[in-house]
């Protein structure tokens, strides 16, 4: 006795008849190359949030059949132009029926029909600065450059509202939360380290929305104005002690080089006070903040 398949069977062996069908069509996105799923009800799983392409389907067949009897305003208005660079994905009558990559004009059925266009071209948009506080507490102004582009078409379209917006909306909470794991100097000091952070903690995100980011880059990075001027005093504290202890440090190894050659060049006997008078006054002339005043005893 002959086993009849079931429905699931019926309906896969017919998607994977329409499959090979557009995958003869040179002008339209080969189907092994769009994410697809199986219908909900013949699913394994409960959920998915792949897109799926229907090439043909009871609305698709209508819109052809519509067509075929609207033939002139079918040959005037059924018509789909890409643009380099460019993907446009068709819907009729509300199910993706088509995508294409190819610049040019494409027919399609007119009826029913509806475009979304979406660009691969690179993008490059700025995070304005914002107030972040850093790993040791201070708040700082980071500001940054994000540069992106789109690699799963479907994904970008139907997978996410608006994926400008949501790049940016990411990017932001990204950065507040790297910058947050970092000290001022640190970022200061480590640029490149701190943006390659940037962009591993951005792809995950990036990657439901179909977007690659290629660079995200610090274009600000200042104290908050409420700490900016004690950060200053700060700063200035630092490099004055740096800049006492390296005049300090010279004017030693001047003193110990002017005694020695004395003795040795100029062959004097120079005894203990006088090694002593020689190195306090040369430490107070070169150490001194005002031109010294020589001072001649009488």
């Amino acid at each position: 006795q002959r086993v009849q398949p079931d429905a699931k069977t019926r309906a896969r062996a017919v998607r994977r008849h329409f499959i090979e069908t557009a995958n003869a069509n040179p002008h339209t996105v080969p189907m092994s190359k769009v994410p697809l799923v199986e219908d909900d009800h013949l699913s394994d799983s409960p959920a998915s949030t792949e897109i799926r392409v229907k090439p043909c389907c009871t609305e698709v067949a209508a819109a052809h059949l519509l067509s075929a009897v609207l033939l002139p305003l079918d040959m005037l208005s059924g018509w789909v132009m890409v643009h380099p660079n460019e993907v446009v994905a068709t819907t009729h009558f509300g199910v993706l029926s088509s995508v294409h990559a190819q610049p040019g004009c494409h027919k399609v059925p007119f009826v029913g029909m509806e475009q979304r266009r979406i660009s691969l071209m690179e993008s490059a948009q700025e995070l304005h600065p914002t107030k972040v506080v850093d790993a040791v507490g201070a708040p700082v102004m980071v500001g940054a450059i994000i540069t992106y582009r789109v690699v799963e078409p479907l994904k970008a379209l139907y997978a996410v509202q608006n994926y400008n917006e949501y790049v940016l909306v990411n990017a932001q909470a990204t950065l507040k939360q790297v910058i947050g794991l970092h000290s001022y100097n640190e970022l200061k000091s480590q640029t490149d380290v701190v943006n390659a952070a940037l962009r591993d903690a951005l792809a995950p995100a990036m990657k439901r929305a179909g977007v690659q980011v290629t660079a995200i880059t610090l274009s600000e990075l200042n104290y908050a104005h409420e700490i900016a001027a004690a950060m200053l005093k700060k700063q200035q504290a630092g490099a004055l002690i740096e800049a006492r202890a390296l005049v300090v440090e010279g004017a030693v190894r001047i003193a110990q080089d002017a005694v020695s050659r004395l003795e040795k060049e100029a062959a004097f006997n120079l005894s203990n006070e006088d090694k002593t008078r020689i190195i306090t006054n040369l430490l107070t002339v070169i150490c001194s903040d005002t031109d010294a005043t020589p001072t001649i005893q009488l």
